[in-house]
């Protein structure tokens, strides 16, 4: 049974998984964007590793109040990629809980997968690239591919509200429709793409992640550990332990020449593993003595061991 800390390490595991590229299932096609200054924005938009920012008043921003930046752009845009996954998870997992479902999610919205549908769009092509940067990494590329994508999606929103906004003010049909363009709303044709492809992508990335999660748990086995037993105490020790009282004291005060020396280690494996206890004590004329003793407690073992050198060393009876 795996500790909550290694739980939460395989799921840590998980969620920095990196999917491989999805399979070539259909993709619903792009609306167009109906306003070109947002299709502008795309367009122009120079990727640099580090973007310059102006300080205007306490916040930091890179064009006038009332001009959309690329950076609003996709920070909508995602956002609403965000809570479309998020929604589509409720519905698709009706018990969603922070699980199999949060991490389908997550896979499905990080940049990782986004740059893949850039590419899939073929949206990667109206990157332009600094070329004052020399090195670009493959986390850099794909970071800027998904932040293309998000882009895309949040100038789709705000070219939505400007046809919503103009249809309403003045009674009538948006610009795009008096010119005898296309409705830039998704349509039902394109809708039942969306469902197909959203379950490929689910089915894909479940399957992924289990595979990883197999291979995470089939490296980190651990053999299982032999259940442990008790010590059998043998009965003659209570009463030894009785007679064995105070014989440390007594082999302190006793003189000799180099004084004690005791040795502790505990011997075999156990629910409650015992001590045993050396005792050396050289006496008066060099003669060496040794026993040992094995306790549950040092104490116990320390005044065993002493006890049987007082014995050999004539200090006590061996039945007092």
């Amino acid at each position: 049974m795996s500790s909550p800390q290694q739980h939460r390490w395989d799921v840590d595991q998980i969620v920095a998984y990196r999917l491989p590229p999805y399979p070539p299932f259909d993709l619903p096609p792009l609306p167009r964007i109906s306003d070109p200054a947002l299709e502008e924005i795309i367009d122009s938009n120079v990727s640099t590793e580090l973007r310059s920012l102006r300080l205007d008043k306490d916040l930091f921003v890179m064009d006038g109040p009332d001009q959309k930046s690329f950076e609003e752009l996709h920070t909508v845009g995602f956002a609403l990629i965000e809570a479309i996954a998020t929604t589509w998870a409720h519905d698709r997992y009706r018990h969603f809980r922070q699980g199999e479902a949060n991490l389908v999610r997550s896979h499905m919205i990080r940049k990782s997968s986004l740059s893949q549908l850039t590419v899939r769009y073929n949206l990667h092509t109206r990157i332009n690239f600094d070329p004052n940067v020399s090195v670009w990494s493959e986390v850099d590329i794909g970071r800027i591919q998904a932040e293309v994508f998000e882009a895309y999606i949040g100038a789709l929103y705000y070219s939505l509200l400007g046809t919503i906004h103009t249809a309403t003010n003045n009674g009538e049909k948006s610009k795009e429709v008096e010119d005898g363009h296309e409705d830039t709303s998704l349509s039902s044709t394109e809708e039942h793409f969306i469902v197909p492809t959203t379950l490929e992508m689910d089915r894909f990335i479940n399957y992924e992640l289990q595979r990883e999660k197999k291979r995470i748990s089939i490296s980190h086995i651990r053999p299982i550990k032999e259940e442990l037993k008790r010590f059998p105490i043998p009965d003659s020790w209570e009463r030894a332990d009785e007679l064995a009282k105070g014989s440390k004291t007594l082999l302190d005060i006793t003189s000799v020449r180099e004084g004690l020396v005791y040795t502790y280690v505990q011997v075999g494996s156990w629910v409650n593993t015992p001590w045993k206890v050396g005792c050396k004590v050289v006496d008066v004329d060099g003669r060496e003595w040794t026993a040992e003793a094995t306790r549950m407690t040092k104490k116990k073992a320390e005044n065993m061991a002493a006890w049987r050198i007082c014995v050999e060393m004539g200090l006590i009876a061996e039945d007092d």
